[in-house]
């Protein structure tokens, strides 16, 4: 049996839970501009401890264990594939839209690095 081919665009709580929950049964590939998760509800305790910070940002290479990361910006998706900013594109049987919301810091990084967060986030 030929695996399905999922493509989720996203990698906050949503888009991460969905890949978590379905690289067992497919081939998934994780789209994420940023370079780590972060947990926004952890991050207003770290406010207080800054020595939480660590604790809070997941780096998404480590997340999935057989699914695929790959950071980068969609800018184009169809019923069959995604495009990327690089122009890169990734074929999909399914493909997940969970790009989140928009807010930043203190409790989301604003750009895509882990020290933009850790800057953001010591202010």
């Amino acid at each position: 049996m030929v695996r399905k081919k999922i493509v989720i665009v996203g990698g906050g709580y949503v888009g991460f839970e969905v890949a978590k929950e379905l690289e067992a049964h497919a081939d998934v590939t994780l789209i994420e501009q940023r370079e780590a998760f972060v947990m926004p509800p952890a991050a207003i305790r770290a406010l207080v401890d800054p020595t939480l910070l660590d604790q809070i940002i997941l780096p998404y290479d480590h997340l999935l264990t057989q699914g695929q990361v790959v950071r980068g910006r969609a800018v184009s998706i169809s019923q069959s594939d995604v495009t990327l900013e690089s122009g890169a594109v990734y074929p999909a049987d399914f493909i997940v839209v969970a790009t989140g919301s928009s807010y930043a810091a203190p409790f989301k990084p604003a750009g895509q690095s882990i020290d933009d967060f850790r800057q953001a986030s010591a202010q």
